[in-house]
């Protein structure tokens, strides 16, 4: 097969799943968090703290806290990644383009995803 060929392919087939936001499977060892084209990150699951999912006015936010950053998710539909993160089966996150949040019907659709260092504790006193 051409260079050329397996390029178009590779195209084809990111094309197919450019509305796919997540990914799981029967466990992994670390969750893939896709920022963009050019930048991803791995979080192994024995290093998650917290998970905290709440919603308001239709959109869901999921905040995964690790041992130095925080990965927050905002969409809809969110709350059945939660069981997935539980078991740890969740094994890609990245956002969805928004053409595509009315073809997700009850899915999952991530619409923002960030990462971030933990803030530094603040003197008190």
């Amino acid at each position: 097969m051409s260079a050329l060929q397996q390029l178009v392919d590779r195209r084809r087939d990111e094309a197919n799943d450019a509305h796919i936001c997540h990914a799981f499977e029967a466990q992994v060892a670390a969750l893939t968090v896709v920022t963009s084209a050019h930048e991803r990150w791995i979080f192994p699951w024995h290093q998650l703290a917290t998970a905290q999912f709440t919603t308001a006015a239709g959109r869901d936010r999921l905040a995964l806290s690790f041992t130095t950053h925080v990965v927050t998710l905002t969409g809809r539909d969110l709350e059945p990644l939660c069981d997935l993160v539980a078991r740890l089966q969740l094994s890609l996150l990245r956002p969805a383009p928004a053409k595509y949040v009315k073809a997700s019907n009850a899915e999952p659709f991530v619409e923002g995803l960030q990462v971030a260092p933990h803030s530094p504790p603040t003197a008190s006193g």
